[in-house]
């Protein structure tokens, strides 16, 4: 909106803004890079959360302005539906395998890089639960073929010298698939077991 007084902003003004933050080519990226020009943003245009979070923003605002007399009038604005999500979606077998053959080419480098892959899209851990997985967190009584115990952890692994445990013992439990159970196979006789 540029230098628009507050007292000329009106609705027709921000329903005018959230159409341009919506067109393709909104979309700005803020990083420099080396060479001191900004780099290329990795969509073409704002999703309607990040759309919603201006207007809101604005609003604020603008409800401030008249809660101290700037403005006599706050103008409505509608936000947009949150539902304009892109579907997430799996690779298929084929480019799954493709992605495991690339992962061999790097065993030197990254020794256990497939079956972190494979165990990774079996189970569908974040990747911070991914790499704290220990082999505690593994128990073959639960769920029949054995499961894992993910413990809500928001302050790291210790407190105050001593381990962190959630809140009445909070946690989740990830089934194991039959494939996820043959990496956790392999993976015993590679990597010792410790707590």
């Amino acid at each position: 909106m540029g230098d628009l007084p507050l007292n000329q902003i009106t609705t027709q003004i921000i329903h005018k803004y959230e159409e341009a933050m919506t067109s393709p080519g909104a979309a700005r990226c803020f990083h420099v890079r080396r060479d001191g020009k900004f780099r290329k943003p990795r969509t073409d245009k704002l999703s309607n959360g990040s759309v919603n979070k201006h207007i809101q923003h604005l609003m604020a605002a603008l409800r401030l302005a008249a809660d101290e007399s700037v403005l006599k009038d706050v103008p409505r604005a509608r936000l947009l539906p949150m539902d304009d999500v892109q579907e997430v979606l799996p690779p298929t077998e084929e480019e799954f395998s493709h992605l495991l053959a690339i992962c061999q080419d790097f065993r030197e480098v990254a020794p256990f890089l497939p079956e972190v892959v494979t165990f990774a899209a079996e189970t569908g851990l974040r990747e911070s639960e991914l790499m704290n997985l220990n082999w505690s967190q593994i128990e073959n009584g639960l769920g029949g073929r054995g499961a894992l115990r993910i413990e809500r952890r928001t302050k790291g692994r210790s407190r105050a010298g001593t381990p962190y445990k959630p809140k009445h013992g909070k946690f989740r439990v990830v089934p194991l698939s039959t494939k996820a159970r043959g990496v956790v196979e392999i993976m015993r006789g590679k990597v010792p077991t410790g707590p």
